[in-house]
């Protein structure tokens, strides 16, 4: 059964305008996705990451601090090859990195998993 109800007449100016502005080249980088008006730029993909689910962070912080220890590991193990390729600023980066996202992760787990049961203070 589907239930649909008269857009308003602010509805239908807004639908509108998006068509229009898509249809004239779309400078703004909008997409409709299952009905949502969506950019679809650098700025929306990066936005979209607050979105993602607590499965889906797990999974990327575990992986990105695996690869990253990994090669750290490595490079420890083969300090000829990072000097002779100069990879040392490559390796400082990657640490620096690889500790703030674990950082902004754990905030994140903080807030999704124990802030609830504190009563949100």
């Amino acid at each position: 059964m589907s239930v649909r109800t008269k857009p308003d007449r602010e509805q239908i100016e807004q639908a509108a305008a998006i068509y229009k502005e898509i249809n004239s080249g779309n400078p703004n980088q909008l997409r409709i996705h299952q009905g949502q008006v969506l950019r679809s730029g650098l700025g929306s993909k990066l936005a979209a990451l607050k979105n993602l689910s607590l499965d889906t962070r797990v999974k990327l912080n575990l992986g990105f601090t695996a690869i990253s220890t990994l090669l750290l590991a490595l490079a420890a193990l083969l300090p000829e090859f990072v000097i002779r390729y100069q990879l040392q600023s490559w390796l400082c980066t990657l640490a620096l990195s690889s500790t703030v996202v674990t950082i902004l992760f754990w905030h994140y787990l903080y807030d999704a998993m124990c802030h609830p049961y504190q009563g949100g203070h």
